[in-house]
């Protein structure tokens, strides 16, 4: 699969993974709660006062879905995170992030997985 190269293709990915969880129940939208819980470096991006994310290794291929990303035998988030990377720079760890992706996951019904994550912000 390819890379994601601009901005625009990691929002094509968000609507991707919006458009699942807006579904409230099925194959997609489980597929979604997982990645967000299981996730260990993660998008972000503020919507309306609120934190969104969205896990790089979803993120990095471009024009990604449910099915593509199962397909896909060879994916690596290492690889994915330093493609993001050129886009977005550095990714951070940041206690306020951190407090907003519990705030989001509680949101979504999951319990995160007690990773240590970071964060890129996407404006």
């Amino acid at each position: 699969m390819e890379f994601v190269s601009t901005k625009a293709d990691l929002f094509t990915n968000i609507q991707t993974i919006d458009s699942y969880l807006a579904k409230k129940s099925g194959d997609d939208f489980n597929f979604a709660l997982d990645l967000i819980r299981n996730g260990k470096v993660f998008v972000s991006i503020s919507k309306k006062e609120r934190y969104s994310f969205y896990p790089s290794r979803f993120m990095g291929y471009k024009n990604n879905t449910r099915t593509l990303h199962k397909q896909n035998s060879k994916k690596n988030g290492l690889n994915t995170n330093k493609e993001i990377r050129k886009i977005l720079d550095k990714n951070l760890f940041m206690d306020k992030l951190e407090s907003e992706y519990i705030k989001y996951c509680n949101s979504l019904g999951i319990s995160p997985k007690n990773n240590k994550r970071s964060f890129w912000i996407l404006n």
